[in-house]
C-alpha cells in the first residue's frame, strides 16, 4: 500500500526501515538525546508522513461495516475493531446497525469475515441497502512478553467498496504498538511479571488492548473523507505505568 514506516526496537537502539532520510537522521539525534537524559523515561516515537486526503468520485452517504477477517490469534478482535470502526464512521456517515448486518450475513451462511472474499459486493450491498461496504482485516492483536521487552500491538487493514460499481474507493492500514523495554538486565524479571499482570487486567476488564485498538482504528481512518475525528482521541481512565524505559510507536501504510 505504498510507503511504510517501521519502528524496530532493540535494547537501547532504534532502527528505521523504509523511512525517509530526514526521519532517520532525526531518529539518531533523538536516540542520542534520550540516552543522555535518561534510560528509564517514557519515549513517544513517531515519524509520520501525512496521508493525502482523498475524495470519492460519487457521493457516499450510507455504509455497512462487514465482519472483519482476522490473522491474529484472538477470537474477540474482529468484533472489537468492527465496532470501533463503525462508531468512528458515524461521525460523518449513516452506518447500518452492526448486529443487523451480521445477522443478515449469518442467515445466508456467512459467519466469518474471511468468507467475504467470494461474495459479490454489488449484490451484497444492494441486499443491505447501502451505497458502500467497509471491509476489514485484523493483522495484529496481541501481546509479546519476553522479559527483555513487553509489547501490546494492534494492526488492521480497511477497504471501502462502492456498491454501484464494485470498485475500491479507499483503503488504508495502520497499527498501534506500546513497548516497554527494561533499563537494565536486573529489570527483566520485573518486566515479565508486570506484563503478566497487565494481560490479566485486560482479561478481567473484558476490554483487551483498548488503547491500541482505538489508536490503530483512528490512524487507519485518518484520511477517510468526511469524518470528524478530532474529538475521538483516546483518553484512558488509567494509563500504563512501567518502571523501565518505554516506547510507543505506530506504522501507517498509504
Amino acid at each position: 500500500m505504498g510507503t511504510q514506516i517501521l519502528l524496530l526496537p532493540r535494547r537501547f537502539g532504534l532502527y528505521l526501515a523504509g523511512a525517509p532520510a530526514g526521519c532517520r537522521a532525526a531518529a539518531h539525534v533523538f536516540l542520542k538525546m534520550a540516552v543522555a537524559v535518561s534510560l528509564t523515561g517514557i519515549f513517544l516515537i513517531g515519524c509520520v508522513k501525512e496521508s493525502p486526503v482523498v475524495s470519492f468520485p460519487r457521493p457516499i452517504q450510507t455504509i455497512a461495516v462487514l465482519p472483519f477477517d482476522c490473522e491474529a490469534n484472538n477470537l474477540d478482535a474482529p468484533d472489537i475493531l468492527q465496532r470501533l470502526v463503525a462508531d468512528m464512521l458515524k461521525t460523518g456517515y449513516q452506518v447500518s446497525d452492526i448486529q443487523t448486518t451480521n445477522k443478515f450475513l449469518e442467515n445466508v451462511g456467512i459467519v466469518d469475515g474471511g468468507q467475504l472474499a467470494v461474495v459479490d459486493p454489488v449484490k451484497l450491498g444492494k441486499d443491505l441497502g447501502v451505497q458502500a461496504l467497509l471491509f476489514g482485516n485484523v493483522t495484529n492483536f496481541g501481546y509479546a512478553n519476553l522479559g527483555f521487552y513487553y509489547q501490546r500491538k494492534v494492526g488492521l487493514e480497511l477497504k471501502l467498496v462502492e456498491v454501484a460499481t464494485g470498485e475500491t474507493l479507499w483503503e488504508n492500514a495502520a497499527e498501534s504498538v506500546t513497548r516497554k523495554v527494561p533499563s537494565n538486565n536486573n529489570e527483566t524479571g520485573k518486566t515479565f511479571i508486570e506484563g503478566l499482570a497487565d494481560q490479566l487486567k485486560d482479561k478481567l476488564s473484558k476490554n483487551p488492548l483498548a488503547e491500541e485498538s482505538h489508536l490503530a482504528t483512528l490512524r487507519a481512518l485518518r484520511n477517510f473523507p468526511g469524518l470528524n475525528l478530532k474529538n475521538l482521541q483516546y483518553r484512558p481512565k488509567e494509563s500504563l505505568h512501567f518502571h523501565g524505559g518505554s516506547e510507543k510507536s505506530f506504522k501507517i501504510n498509504k
